[in-house]
C-alpha cells in the first residue's frame, strides 16, 4: 500500500503497488481495487489521527486572537491527554508488514508510531499556546504522565526526537505525512513481493 488509512488520494495516484515476476493480471487486479474503499471523509473508527487532528484543531481554534479562550483549549487538552495515553499502552510500530504462514511478507502499509500521534497532539498547541499559563500547566501535567505511563519503547521514541525533555517543552517533529480531512483510502490487499519493479493501481473518481 502507498497510501496510509486517511491519507488523501487524488484522482490517477497510486495507491497500491505488486511486486510480481511478470504481469499482473486483470482479475488479480480488480480484486485488489474492490479492496480499498475511497470515500470523502475520514473515518475515526479506523483512522484515530483524525480524532486527534479534530481535537487539536479546536484548542489551536479557542487559542486565536479573535476567540481567545484558553478554557476550551485545556477541556480538549484533557481528552487529547486522554487519547494518548491509551495509545501509549498499545504497541504501535510504525510501518507493518504482513505475512503468510511460510513468513513471506505479502502485505505492506504505512504506519504511525506513537511518537507521531503525540506530535500531533501537542505540537501547534504548544505553538499557539505558549502565552497561556493554563495550557503550559496542563501541557506539562500531561507530558509528566504520559512519560510514566506509556510503554517503554514509546519512551525511547520520545526521547530520541526531542532534544530536551523538560515538560515546558513538548516534544516536537515534522509529521510525516500531510493529513487532510478529504478522501481517505482505506483497504488491504494480499500481493507477494518480488525483486521486479511493481506494478500500479491509481485512484480514479
Amino acid at each position: 500500500m502507498q497510501a496510509a488509512v486517511g491519507d488523501f488520494v487524488v484522482a490517477g495516484q497510486h495507491v497500491i503497488a505488486v511486486f510480481s515476476e511478470g504481469h499482473v493480471p486483470a482479475q488479480a487486479s480488480r480484486q485488489l481495487q474492490r479492496m480499498v474503499a475511497l470515500g470523502v471523509e475520514r473515518t475515526m473508527e479506523q483512522d484515530p489521527a483524525f480524532a486527534i487532528r479534530i481535537m487539536a484543531d479546536m484548542a489551536v481554534k479557542a487559542l486565536s486572537a479573535a476567540i481567545n479562550d484558553p478554557t476550551t483549549a485545556v477541556q480538549a487538552l484533557h481528552h487529547l491527554g486522554n487519547v494518548l495515553r491509551l495509545l501509549g499502552s498499545t504497541p504501535l510500530h510504525g510501518p507493518l508488514t504482513f505475512r503468510d504462514r511460510e513468513g513471506t511478507p505479502r502485505l505492506l502499509m504505512p504506519g504511525r508510531t506513537w511518537a507521531d500521534y503525540l506530535t500531533l497532539a501537542v505540537t501547534e498547541i504548544r505553538e499557539y499556546g505558549s502565552s497561556s499559563i493554563q495550557v503550559t500547566r496542563r501541557l506539562r501535567a500531561i507530558l509528566e504522565d504520559l512519560q510514566e505511563s506509556v510503554r517503554p519503547e514509546h519512551r525511547r521514541q520520545w526521547m530520541r526526537r526531542s532534544p530536551s525533555s523538560t515538560p515546558q517543552s513538548p516534544p516536537a517533529s515534522r509529521a510525516r505525512w500531510t493529513k487532510t480531512r478529504r478522501g481517505p483510502a482505506t483497504g488491504k490487499a494480499s500481493a507477494a513481493r518480488r525483486q521486479t519493479q511493481p506494478a500500479h493501481w491509481t485512484a480514479s473518481n
